[in-house]
């Protein structure tokens, strides 16, 4: 597998993790903000503090989605050992700052040339028209 296509694999699996992490997170901070609300503090469900609460869970889960995605990426990068299979620039994006991500130059094919074809530095001078 090369380096791009498990670099694309690492971010459909990725994604699908991060839409599941950040729909749970709402979900359970609208529930336990309107336990709070109306269990614990006795406020009613019609008031204008329910859809209030619910705002604020629905943004807190959206910020706390994407910053607990990036640490776990982070985290799963370093303890898997994925910096060497994948590219650079998602690395660059999951890494903390500290880090680095390595620079990686694109594949330049070697020609080797046999010993046959090579120009020796006697026929090159010598040659007389």
């Amino acid at each position: 597998m090369s380096k791009h296509s498990f670099t694309i694999l690492f971010i459909i699996i990725s994604s699908i993790f991060n839409i599941i992490l950040t729909f749970g997170l709402i979900l359970g901070l609208i529930i336990l903000s309107s336990f709070i609300l109306f269990k614990c503090l006795g406020f009613s469900p019609e008031g204008k503090l329910s859809l209030v609460a619910i705002l604020v869970s629905f943004l807190a889960g959206l910020i706390g989605g994407m910053t607990i995605f990036t640490k776990l990426c982070a985290w799963a990068i370093d303890k898997f050992n994925l910096s060497s299979k994948l590219e650079s620039q998602v690395l660059g994006r999951y890494l903390p700052r500290g880090k680095k991500a390595p620079t990686s130059s694109p594949d330049t094919p070697q020609t080797v040339m046999p010993d046959s074809v090579k120009i020796e530095e006697d026929d090159y001078e010598g040659s007389e028209e």
